[in-house]
């Protein structure tokens, strides 16, 4: 009994441990990303690109109701239909841009040798950290105009079931890549402990 107990407060000295933190490009807030400079192998956000593919529509309706008002404005009578169609773009414009500003800033995904991390949140950060070990299975999901644009998602499966996804990054293919050769770096370490 004595040995699970000094094994559990061992673990548990283990998880109280700080790493150091590195000088970032990106600030480091409390509860943000902590990855020591020399293993890590990408640092990215979600690209703006990306973010703005989920908005096609949005964005679509906002362009037709530009050309609407214009078309509209030639009309004397009903201009105020043309103002009406004009300011409903200012909104939806703000509502896309401002969405997709905080899609871009509230995510950052790191990848080290030994390691995958999503950090979510804008103000208060929480961060997910899976080890490249337990990842079993990766796919790329992209629609058309994100392969033409070269933005899509990488979704993640680990052992245990769980789901994670690298939402609207910018070459997803690359990242896939990158992730498989750390997996086998990572094992190829494991097995120099045996």
């Amino acid at each position: 009994m004595s040995q699970a107990i000094s094994n559990r407060s061992s673990y548990e000295a283990q998880l109280r441990k700080k790493p150091v933190v590195p000088l970032s490009p990106y600030p480091v807030r409390k509860g943000g990303l902590k990855i020591e400079e020399e293993g890590l192998l990408y640092l990215g956000r979600p690209s703006i690109v990306g973010c703005l593919l989920a908005y096609k529509w949005i964005l679509l309706l906002l362009i037709a109701l530009l050309f609407g008002s214009f078309f509209v404005n030639s009309i004397p009578e009903i201009s105020f239909i043309a103002i009406l169609f004009r300011g409903i773009s200012v909104l939806l414009f703000l509502f896309v841009v401002g969405r997709t500003g905080i899609a871009v800033y509230s995510e950052r995904y790191a990848i080290t040798e030994q390691d995958l991390h999503i950090e979510k949140g804008l103000f208060f950060k929480s961060t997910t950290t899976i080890p490249l070990i337990r990842v079993t299975a990766q796919t790329i999901q992209q629609s058309l105009l994100g392969k033409l644009l070269r933005t899509g998602h990488l979704i993640i499966k680990t052992n245990s079931g769980h789901v994670v996804a690298f939402k609207g990054i910018y070459d997803p293919g690359e990242l896939f890549d990158l992730v498989r050769a750390a997996q086998k770096i990572g094992r190829a370490s494991c097995s120099d402990w045996v």
